[in-house]
């Protein structure tokens, strides 16, 4: 799959190079259209903290809007009251996988990768997330 070869094919002496180039890659290759921003570029870089750091960062970027996931480590790093105040709605994202045929396999196994979704529908991969 040439879009993974060149992701991971490229040197870097850290993880969040690959995820974040892997990242703009994937949503390159399904025609998403998107703006990407790393936190460390912002004003806010410098808080520290899971809510306070989140808070900051949308409120530099003037959002409206947070979506999280519904998981106990999500939560953890959400303080509701905050977002109220600041009248930044929270919506609480549940994921459930849409089943996809995978090869060599009879039952569908969710929660595996971008990888295994690339690999088994190609650019149609999009309509399944």
């Amino acid at each position: 799959f040439p879009l993974i070869e060149a992701v991971y094919g490229s040197e870097s002496l850290f993880l969040q190079d690959y995820n974040r180039s892997f990242v703009v890659s994937v949503a390159e290759y399904l025609g998403l259209s998107c703006t990407f921003k790393s936190s460390d570029t912002l004003d806010s870089s410098s808080v520290q903290g899971g809510a306070e750091k989140i808070l900051a960062i949308l409120l530099e970027l003037d959002a409206r809007m947070y979506v999280s996931g519904s998981g106990s480590g999500s939560r953890k790093y959400i303080t509701e009251d905050l977002f109220k105040e600041h009248d930044i709605a929270l919506i609480w994202q549940s994921y459930k996988a849409r089943p996809y045929e995978q090869i060599q396999t009879m039952t569908f196994f969710e929660n595996l990768s971008m990888v295994d979704l690339l690999f088994h529908k190609g650019k149609n991969a999009v309509d399944y997330l």
